[in-house]
């Protein structure tokens, strides 16, 4: 092999990633338990992108929750008309498989928000 090791563990990541340079997004995903901002709780994101493309990420790699709520909020457009992006959500069964989900959508306000619905997280019933 080439010296990799598969996680043992369960892991969820939910990816954000949009089109438009020279502007602020951001990630916001609540959990089941909290109904706040999970990474006080459970998991971490990967940095605040505020310059454009992304991506942000979100990792769940210790207490996945039962459910999941995301949104996506716009700070500022950078002087584009409308923004297109996705987040996209990974889970792993800590057993070498993947399932993958994409969530568009599509901004046309400075300061909105993209509610793009609940998930019910497949991988918790296999930690």
């Amino acid at each position: 092999g080439y010296g990799l090791e598969v996680p043992r563990t369960s892991t969820l990541l939910f990816v954000l990633s949009w089109d438009t340079e020279a502007s602020d997004a951001d990630l916001h995903v609540t959990d089941s338990d909290s109904f706040r901002d999970a990474g006080s709780e459970h998991g971490g994101d990967a940095g605040d992108i505020a310059d454009g493309l992304g991506p942000e990420a979100f990792i769940v790699d210790d207490d996945v929750a039962d459910h999941y709520h995301l949104w996506v909020g716009f700070r500022s457009w950078g002087g584009a008309g409308a923004g297109l992006g996705k987040v996209e959500i990974v889970e792993h069964d800590g057993q070498g498989n993947l399932r993958f989900e994409d969530r568009p959508f599509v901004i046309m306000t400075d300061g909105a928000v993209a509610d793009l619905g609940a998930m019910t997280p497949s991988v918790r019933a296999r930690l």
